[in-house]
């Protein structure tokens, strides 16, 4: 049974005047501390054979065997040398404390003692002990970590040689297990190569230790199934070192577990044979005892596995080229037959850039033979500033080794015509890194410059006819403008004409006109009122395209609320369910982009006059750096199909007997809008209400905006949520 004064410490008083023992046990035990006690060196020696202390108070004066004597023999058994003794005495000499540290003794405590002193110092040796204690553990750990990791290096260092040397890859996977087997004293390590088949079986090819037929019967795979979730499994999958800790208890380890237990493998690790993605197979190791692998001990082995994975490359790379030569003297004629016979002139020049090799079809492109241009430099072919202009750009690829990418030169055909080649080409190396010069292609590409050449004409001509569009287009524009501005300036006049003397004689002669007069006088004001509206719109839109546009901040909540207040009149005291949300802020011109809520806030009134509660919300969001904004309302919405009508000029999709209007402001808006860059849309449905949202380039935002209900293009048009 636990016993709490046997964990909060052990301690050991020796002293032979009974007032003092009792007091200095009394103190300690109301402590909570477990006391031993002994009259006499003798008895204290026998006490500490059955029970050693972790600590103890001796009296330096005894008779028969005093305090020194005891210390003496403490610190000359192994047993007992590391237990802490404090002095207790009643004289104060130097000469005494001196001699007690020269035997061991870790303090002195005075008689007659203080509580507190002696609790105190109590307290702070057996935490002394203690942490030393723990610090001795900690350096046994470490110490047999590092001979793990000085025997998994010299594992390390041997494989390395062995990659080396090695004459075939069975040799060089065999003595590899050996060795990591021998220098590191596991109970069994060995080799299996991923192999492709559909199971992806893992197959031993090399083991060494007790293996007993553990691996006959083990089916270990890199699939992801039960047989695939091991250490060598795993490791394979992903490509990292996998560790098995324990055999016993390892859930992922189940499938191997009796028959593992039953050859002593306690713990695993497996550490893949690949590096940069592609593992060969693993290289596994069992251990007979549990938590045995160290982590620098696994660094070092999982860098073993990779060297072996890097001399099994090795090896297999020199199969491949003894194969590969076999295949390339089968195959030189074949190429051979293939660079002479094609349609380019293919090449080979050494470091000083003179043809060391050149194929038949030089003598189709420049009209030389191939023995005639062997030895000479590529500029000798050229006229003397193309060759001038080329030699900087030559120097510099040959002195840096620069591949040739598609690199246009004029040479001189041998009758003296000029003939653009395209020259493409690699610096070739020996096999000691050594530069030799270029291999490379040039392709005869004269007639190809020709036709571009004539191409590029007819595009500047083309450009030139596309410019004389437009500017004739621009100022037919002007024109019409400046026509509408005049028009509508100049029928203000007698529209005021009609309008006042039609009221002169309504409040005239009202008595005096029947019906029929009264309703006829009514529509010659009405109309005169909407052509009026009706010329207002349209210099509206005209000054929507000519007054030059302002750049300042612009704070759309502020002025979208502004405008509504304006509109106040236009509501007819009707109440209306109205939402404004969190707005970005963009750059713009205030007065157009005000016009713009003026519009898109009436059309929505007007819209929505029909319904018992009329609900209209302006929403903002930042959707891809663009900030967009959204009207919306529950009215009487439109057909989505006729969506891209809203936005030409004198466009409407309700009567004017239902709703009053000039079918201008939408197109105004639009116009605004992508003055400023951004772009316009709308969606609705019949009865449904109606959305219209615009978004003004990323450039025109501030700072940002918090994120508002989502407002984009093809978003259905139904009524606001309440």
């Amino acid at each position: 049974m636990d016993d709490p004064a046997s964990r909060k410490g052990c301690i050991l008083i020796v002293d032979d005047t009974p007032s003092s023992l009792r007091l200095m046990r009394d103190a300690l035990a109301a402590e909570g501390y477990r006391v031993l006690t002994a009259d006499g060196g003798e008895l204290a020696l026998r006490s500490l054979e059955l029970n050693p202390p972790e600590l103890i108070l001796l009296d330096l004066r005894m008779p028969v065997m005093d305090g020194f004597e005891v210390c003496r023999r403490l610190k000359a058994d192994s047993k007992t040398r590391e237990i802490p003794v404090i002095f207790i005495s009643a004289a104060d000499q130097v000469e005494e404390r001196v001699a007690g540290f020269a035997l061991g003794a870790v303090d002195f405590i005075s008689k007659p003692f203080q509580r507190e002193e002696l609790l105190a110092r109590v307290r702070t040796h057996l935490a002394l002990r203690r942490l030393q204690t723990r610090l001795e553990e900690q350096i046994h750990q470490h110490t047999a970590a590092l001979e793990k990791s000085n025997r998994a290096y010299r594992a390390l260092s041997s494989c390395n040689r062995l990659v080396a040397i090695a004459s075939s890859e069975d040799q060089l996977l065999q003595e590899a297990c050996d060795i990591v087997k021998q220098v590191c004293g596991y109970r069994l390590v060995w080799i299996g190569l991923a192999e492709t088949d559909p199971e992806k079986t893992v197959r031993p090819v090399a083991q060494s230790g007790f293996e007993n037929g553990y691996l006959a019967t083990a089916r270990i795979t890199w699939a992801d199934g039960e047989h695939g979730c091991g250490p060598a499994g795993l490791a394979i999958r992903t490509g990292q070192p996998v560790v098995n800790a324990d055999s016993l208890n390892n859930p992922s380890f189940a499938p191997w577990r009796e028959q593992a237990l039953k050859r002593g493998y306690l713990s695993s690790a497996a550490f893949p044979l690949g590096t940069d993605g592609l593992c060969l197979g693993v290289l596994t190791v069992y251990a007979d005892q549990v938590n045995a692998f160290e982590p620098e001990e696994c660094e070092l082995l999982c860098e073993l596995a990779a060297n072996l994975a890097q001399g099994i490359r090795l090896l297999r790379a020199q199969q491949e080229k003894l194969r590969g030569e076999e295949l390339l003297r089968a195959s030189e004629e074949k190429y051979r037959a293939l660079i002479e016979s094609t349609s380019d002139w293919i090449w080979e020049v050494d470091q000083q850039g003179c043809y060391l090799y050149s194929s038949p079809k030089v003598l189709d492109i420049l009209g030389y033979r191939p023995e005639e241009v062997m030895g000479k430099s590529c500029l000798e072919f050229m006229a003397e500033s193309e060759a001038r202009r080329l030699r900087p750009l030559v120097d510099q690829l040959f002195a840096n080794r620069l591949p040739i990418h598609n690199l246009e030169n004029i040479n001189l055909h041998r009758d003296g015509h000029p003939v653009v080649l395209e020259t493409s080409g690699v610096p070739v190396f020996d096999d000691g890194g050594q530069f030799k010069g270029y291999r490379g292609i040039d392709r005869d590409i004269t007639e190809r410059k020709r036709a571009e050449e004539e191409l590029l004409k007819h595009r500047e001509h083309l450009e030139e006819l596309v410019a004389e569009r437009t500017e004739a287009l621009e100022v037919t524009n002007r024109e019409l403008e400046d026509f509408l501005y005049s028009v509508s300036h100049d029928l203000r006049t007698p529209l005021r004409a009609i309008d006042g003397f039609s009221g002169q004689f309504e409040r005239k002669y009202l008595d005096g006109i029947d019906g029929e007069g009264r309703r006829l006088i009514t529509v010659v004001r009405s109309n005169a009122a909407r052509m009026s509206q009706l010329l207002d719109d349209i210099l509206a839109f005209s000054r929507s395209s000519r007054i030059q546009l302002r750049d300042v901040e612009v704070d759309m909540n502020r002025l979208a609320e502004t405008v509504w207040h304006d509109l106040n009149a236009a509501r007819g005291g009707r109440a209306v369910d109205f939402k404004l949300g969190d707005l970005p802020g963009v750059r713009g011109d205030p007065a157009m982009l005000r016009q713009v809520w003026a519009n898109l806030i009436d059309n929505a009134i007007k819209f929505s006059r029909t319904r018992d509660q009329a609900r209209i919300e302006i929403s903002g969001t930042v959707k891809e750096g663009e900030p967009s904004f959204c009207v919306r309302d529950n009215g009487v919405g439109f057909d989505p199909s006729y969506a891209h009508k809203m936005f030409a000029v004198f466009q409407r999709l309700h009567g004017i007997e239902e709703f009053e209007g000039t079918g201008i402001g939408l197109a105004i808006v639009k116009r605004i809008v992508e003055r400023h860059g951004g772009r316009i849309w709308a969606d609705g449905r019949p009865g449904e209400g109606a959305v219209i949202g615009f978004s003004l380039p990323a450039s025109r935002l501030l700072g940002r905006a918090p994120e508002a209900q989502r407002c984009s293009e093809g978003e259905s048009g139904g009524p606001a949520s309440p």
